[in-house]
């Protein structure tokens, strides 16, 4: 009777990776200008709010944090 290992092909699951409290990951600018600019465009196109867009879409990405050390 042949023994058939099965467990061979059995990969363990990934490790489960958490960020120390404090820590978050921290959007890029790329993806922050993408967020603005999705504000802008909400708006109407309309100009001038291009620092708040940065910083309201800078704080969504960043799960509130932003401007935070």
């Amino acid at each position: 009777m042949s023994q058939h290992n099965s467990h061979h092909h059995i990969r363990p699951p990934e490790p489960i990776v958490t960020l120390p409290t404090g820590e978050r990951h921290k959007a890029s600018d790329q993806d922050i200008a993408k967020k603005a600019y999705e504000k802008f465009e909400s708006r109407g196109r309309r100009h001038g709010n291009d620092r708040e867009d940065w910083i309201a879409a800078e704080r969504e990405l960043n799960g509130g944090t932003a401007g935070e050390a």
